[in-house]
């Protein structure tokens, strides 16, 4: 019998040192903003070693793509429509 299950960051889908794309990018635009702001690499490194292991243990057991999906939430507007009142979603106090 199988079973269906999620996959996971530890799985095949790595890219580099065990981060999807779009982490890869937050560490990379994180080490260029330091770099401009600071000028200091001994400065700068650590930092970013340190967003990358609270990356990974944030990814720690997590489905693919979540740290995507993840900011998209965080940055979709919060908007109502009055049709969605209609539908019974809505409701008031």
């Amino acid at each position: 019998m199988k079973y269906r299950c999620y996959p996971r960051i530890s799985g095949k889908e790595k890219l580099v040192l065990g981060l999807e794309l779009m982490d890869l990018l937050l560490l990379q635009f994180t080490l260029m903003a330091l770099l401009l702001t600071t000028g200091k690499l001994l400065v700068t490194l650590p930092v970013v070693v340190a967003l990358y292991l609270l990356i990974r243990a944030f990814k720690r057991n997590k489905p693919r793509f979540y740290t995507e999906r993840f900011m998209r939430f965080l940055m979709r507007p919060r908007r109502f429509n009055l049709r969605n009142e209609d539908k019974g979603e809505l409701h008031t106090a």
